[in-house]
């Protein structure tokens, strides 16, 4: 998801409006260290694993919160939060899918 599928509504967002969002709904894991492992505490969600939906839909926000059963707005401050840290977590995704790879071939 580059930032021209980013959803125009938090695209347009000011940067202090972006972060109170972001802080309204993603952490960093208390047990599972760096922006790679960051997650959604109320509901128990990696941010990557949302992250990962997200380019899976086109950015479609709305998809992305009815499938996960979480707010819309909880899937915007994941959008933007991969706006911010994309190398980041597409590694973490790429990590997770050569690892689901590898057991299958086992």
């Amino acid at each position: 998801m580059d930032r021209s599928t980013t959803p125009s509504r938090i695209r347009d967002l000011t940067d202090q409006d972006s972060d109170d969002l972001i802080n309204r709904y993603i952490s960093l894991h208390p047990h599972r260290t760096g922006i790679a492992n960051a997650w959604l505490p109320q509901y128990g969600y990696s941010v990557w694993i949302l992250a990962d939906a997200l380019n899976d839909t086109g950015a479609d926000v709305a998809r992305v919160a009815r499938e996960y059963e979480i707010p819309e707005e909880a899937v915007e401050a994941v959008a933007l939060f991969y706006e911010r840290y994309r190398k980041t977590i597409d590694a973490r995704i790429l990590a997770n899918a050569i690892e689901f790879n590898s057991i299958l071939d086992d």
